[in-house]
């Protein structure tokens, strides 16, 4: 289950008390099988995590065009522009059985998501942001599909993400999206495990951006006052009109990033 993957157990709900309400909570894994909050608050303190739809084609049947809405993502370079997902097998939220783990120790690919496996055995993968006006496609598009599946197939509910192909990469990408990266698949790291019996693999999915897509609509013109700079005029990503899609997590699953004037 999610609690054993987390190291946690569930715990019964909590009743609020002039005791226990609005009280500092202090756990630690050592000692502690649960948090006092009945689950684990880590996806929500490490927040805001945009959320992109990861896209790709199915090395079987290219006709299969893949996207999954992912928000455990992030940049993992500069200079050298490199992003990172990270995944787990399929059935990441219901018990793994005998014949599961037998399959996961002989590397059944199958168990693999489908953009963990497209981007490796395709060789790339691109990366379409979620910004407001598509979230309720996004939460949509993470229903469980077979891998024969599309969920560009999805029916009236997903009409606007209609799929073009990338520039550079072999990869479909999102029409309706502002921003989009297309990458090269580079690596997969395994995340290390202290108990592997009884802990979730999890892997680190590593690919070099090679393309960068940015909607005019999201530009505005600004200049530099910069002293030590020539005044000049530049077109810059405007936060306020991109509006992303965060995950937060639990009854608080979404927000919205904007920026902050101080």
């Amino acid at each position: 289950s999610s609690w054993v993957v987390d190291t946690f157990q569930k715990m019964a709900p909590i009743t609020a008390t002039p005791d226990n309400f609005c009280t500092n909570v202090e756990f630690n894994y050592r000692n502690e099988p649960y948090c006092i909050l009945g689950y684990n608050p880590m996806k929500q303190i490490v927040a805001p995590r945009p959320i992109g739809w990861l896209s790709s084609y199915a090395k079987e049947d290219r006709t299969i065009s893949h996207i999954s809405p992912y928000s455990f993502f992030i940049d993992v370079g500069r200079g050298v522009e490199n992003v990172a997902f990270i995944a787990c097998h399929r059935e990441d939220d219901q018990d793994e059985d005998d014949g599961q783990q037998n399959a996961i120790q002989q590397n059944d690919r199958s168990l693999l998501k489908d953009a963990h496996r497209d981007a490796e055995e395709m060789g790339a993968f691109a990366w379409n942001l979620v910004s407001k006006d598509l979230a309720a496609e996004m939460n949509y598009s993470a229903a469980e599909l077979e891998r024969h599946e599309s969920e560009f197939d999805g029916g009236p509910l997903l009409r606007s993400i209609q799929q073009t192909s990338a520039k550079i990469i072999d990869a479909p990408i999102v029409k309706a999206s502002h921003c989009i990266f297309e990458c090269q698949y580079v690596t997969t790291l395994l995340v290390p495990r202290s108990k592997p019996l009884v802990e979730r693999q999890w892997f680190c999915i590593v690919g070099r951006v090679k393309a960068i897509h940015i909607r005019k609509s999201v530009l505005i013109q600004q200049t530099s006052s910069n002293p030590d700079e020539m005044q000049k005029t530049a077109q810059v990503l405007d936060i306020s009109q991109l509006k992303p899609i965060a995950r937060l997590g639990y009854e608080q699953e979404y927000g919205l990033i904007v920026p902050l004037d101080i």
